[in-house]
C-alpha cells in the first residue's frame, strides 16, 4: 500500500514536472527593420536571416517564464531600399568587416503580464552593436497559439552613438543620417520539443 503510494506520488510530480517544463524555441521566421532619418529623407533597412532562440515555459496555454534568449542579427543580412551604396555605407558605420552579428542576449524578465490575446514580457538584456554592449529594457508582447507556436512584436529606440557607430552618410556628405533609430521586430517561433 505505502509502496502504491509513493509510486503514485512519483508520477504525479513527474507529470506536473513534464507539463510545466521549459521547451526550447527557435524561430521559423524573423523579420527585424530600422527606420531612422536624414536630412533628405526618412529611410529603413529590413532583415529577414536573425535568428532567435530561448527557453519559453507554457503551462496550460499560459505563458509563465521566459530564460536564455539570444538574437543574432547579421549585419550583411541589412538591405535598405536606396540601394547598395547605403548598404555598404551602413555595414561601414556598423563595422561589418570586424563585428559580422548584432547580437541581444537576455539576462532578466521583470514581468511577464497578460494583455488581450498576449502577453506583456518586460525584460533586460545586452545588446551588442559595431562590438560594443549596453545594457537595454524593453517590453515584447508575445501570443501563444493553439498549436503551441509563439508569436513575438515589439520595437525598441536607439541612439546609434551609443553604440559608438557614426551615423551614415553619403553622396559625399550632402545626406546626413540622424543619430536615432526605431528597431522593431516580428518573430514566429516554434518549439523543438520531439513531442510537439
Amino acid at each position: 500500500m505505502k509502496r502504491s503510494i509513493i509510486l503514485t506520488g512519483l508520477m504525479i510530480l513527474l507529470g506536473t514536472s513534464f507539463i510545466g517544463a521549459q521547451s526550447k524555441y527557435n524561430a521559423k521566421k524573423a523579420d527585424f527593420t530600422i527606420l531612422g532619418t536624414s536630412n533628405l529623407h526618412d529611410w529603413e533597412m529590413n532583415c529577414s536571416q536573425a535568428t532567435i532562440k530561448g527557453d519559453f515555459l507554457v503551462e496550460s496555454g499560459a505563458l509563465t517564464g521566459v530564460e536564455n534568449v539570444v538574437v543574432e542579427i547579421p549585419v550583411k543580412s541589412l538591405k535598405s531600399e536606396k540601394g547598395s551604396i547605403m548598404d555598404g555605407k551602413t555595414y561601414d558605420a556598423l563595422k561589418a568587416k570586424e563585428h559580422g552579428k548584432i547580437y541581444f542576449t537576455l539576462s532578466n524578465v521583470n514581468s511577464i503580464t497578460k494583455s488581450g490575446a498576449g502577453y506583456n514580457v518586460k525584460a533586460s538584456g545586452n545588446l551588442k552593436i559595431a562590438g560594443y554592449s549596453r545594457s537595454v529594457t524593453m517590453t515584447v508582447f508575445v501570443k501563444v497559439l493553439s498549436n503551441g507556436d509563439l508569436e513575438i512584436t515589439g520595437s525598441k529606440d536607439l541612439k546609434m552613438t551609443d553604440y559608438k557607430v557614426d551615423p551614415p552618410t553619403a553622396m559625399f556628405g550632402a545626406l546626413t543620417t540622424g543619430d536615432d533609430v526605431t528597431v522593431k521586430f516580428n518573430a514566429a517561433l516554434t518549439s523543438n520539443q520531439l513531442n510537439k
